[in-house]
C-alpha cells in the first residue's frame, strides 16, 4: 500500500515556483560494501557541481547519525532532502523526520529524494 501511495506521488509535477536552491545530501560512504563514496563521486558529485546549487554533504560515520541529523535539522536550513545510500540510511532519515514534533509540515515543506547507491536497491 506505501509503494501505491509512493508511486502516486512520483507522477506529479515539481511545482516551478517552488525554487529548490539549498540542498542537503545525506551520504553514507560505506553502503554497498563500502563502494557508497565511490559510486556517489563518480556517479552524482560531478552533476551536482554543475547544477548551480548549494549543496551541503553530510557524510555520515554511521547511519544512526542521520536520525539525529534529522530531528535537528532547521526547515529554514534547506529546500531538499536526499539520501545516497542503501536502506538503512533511507530508513534513518525517515524516522528523525517522524520524531520530529512538526513531522507532518516538514514533510509537506521539503522533499525527499533517494539516491540509490546501496548494496540492493
Amino acid at each position: 500500500a506505501y509503494c501505491f501511495e509512493a508511486l502516486k506521488y512520483s507522477r506529479e509535477k515539481v511545482n516551478p515556483e517552488k525554487n529548490i536552491k539549498k540542498v542537503t545530501i545525506f551520504l553514507n560512504p560505506i553502503a554497498n560494501r563500502e563502494r557508497g563514496k565511490y559510486l556517489y563521486d563518480k556517479n552524482v558529485a560531478p552533476i551536482l557541481n554543475m547544477s548551480g546549487l548549494d549543496i551541503r554533504l553530510i557524510r555520515l560515520d554511521k547511519n544512526s547519525e542521520a536520525n539525529e541529523y534529522m530531528k535537528e535539522i532547521d526547515m529554514n536550513d534547506t529546500d531538499c532532502i536526499v539520501v545516497a545510500g542503501g536502506n538503512a540510511t533511507l530508513n534513518e532519515v525517515i524516522s528523525g523526520i517522524i520524531n520530529r514534533s512538526e513531522s507532518r509540515e516538514f514533510l509537506k515543506r521539503i522533499p525527499i529524494g533517494v539516491i540509490p547507491i546501496g548494496e540492493t536497491n
